[in-house]
């Protein structure tokens, strides 16, 4: 599966996130990588 870049107001149920525009270490997130629920 191909990743693609999408704006944050496009993000829909189901969808998973596998990056980030900063680094994992800077969000709030325990995880690198989750899906949207």
């Amino acid at each position: 599966m191909a990743l693609k870049k999408i704006d944050i107001r496009d993000l829909k149920v189901g969808m998973y996130v596998a990056e980030l525009d900063r680094p994992w270490i800077d969000s709030p997130f325990l995880f690198q990588g989750f899906r949207i629920e």
